[in-house]
């Protein structure tokens, strides 16, 4: 007995230490996230957002607690596989060409790659790989449609892309909130998941407030 005893506080000892080495592992991935995005301007803060949003959804779509803090880490990660690609076509001002644009559009394998030897839930990775597809099967990379898309891939792209939308960038002027949601509304079925873009008319019809401070906020650790 003695000895089970000390094999199974081993096995304890051994999983908390695996989870601390996890969780630093995943810290430095967020700083890194951090540090890319803070090379633009224009992009400053924008995974933290996305991950605020995200998790707002969520919560407007019943998501227990786990579910929403699936959400809230796959949205500060979702852009890492922007790591893996040249500031010469990340930073380009101009229109992308066909070539460049199909580089920028490997990225969420790229972040699945990078994330894969950290354990995460698969909830997370999909979520992460699959946000660019469209619920009509026009998005990347897989061509995935309606429901072969998961729930959270396609809350991370409703996220995304509000956040996108509202952002200024060095070319034009962010949209108001009401713009953002009139585009929503204008590609439900088509680029958005019907489901979540009812959810996110929901939240903005009961608490704009809590999309305006999102919006508004700074984020000093993507400073």
């Amino acid at each position: 007995l003695r000895s089970i005893a000390s094999a199974v506080s081993v096995a304890i000892e051994n999983s908390k230490l695996y989870d601390e080495i996890k969780k630093v592992y995943i810290k430095t991935i967020e700083a890194l996230a951090y540090a890319m995005e803070a090379k633009d301007l224009y992009t400053k803060g924008h995974s933290m957002r996305v991950s605020q949003y995200a998790v707002l959804i969520g919560e407007y779509m019943g998501f227990s607690r786990e579910k929403i803090e699936q959400l809230r880490i796959a949205g500060i990660l979702h852009d890492i596989g922007k790591i893996g690609i040249s500031d010469t076509i990340l930073l380009k001002k101009g229109k992308l060409s066909e070539e460049e644009y199909n580089v920028i559009k490997s990225h969420p394998e790229i972040s699945k790659k990078i994330l894969m030897p950290i354990d995460l839930p698969k909830e997370i990775l999909e979520a992460i790989s699959k946000h660019h597809e469209r619920y009509d099967g026009k998005g990347y990379p897989y061509g995935l449609k309606g429901e072969e898309i998961p729930i959270e891939a396609a809350i991370l792209g409703v996220a995304d892309a509000f956040d996108a939308m509202t952002s200024d960038r060095a070319y034009r002027k962010g949209m108001t909130i009401e713009e953002a949601i009139n585009e929503l509304l204008k590609y439900k079925g088509t680029q958005f998941h019907p489901e979540v873009v009812d959810a996110f008319i929901s939240l903005y019809m009961n608490e704009k407030h809590r999309l305006e401070e999102i919006k508004n906020q700074v984020f000093s650790n993507a400073s």
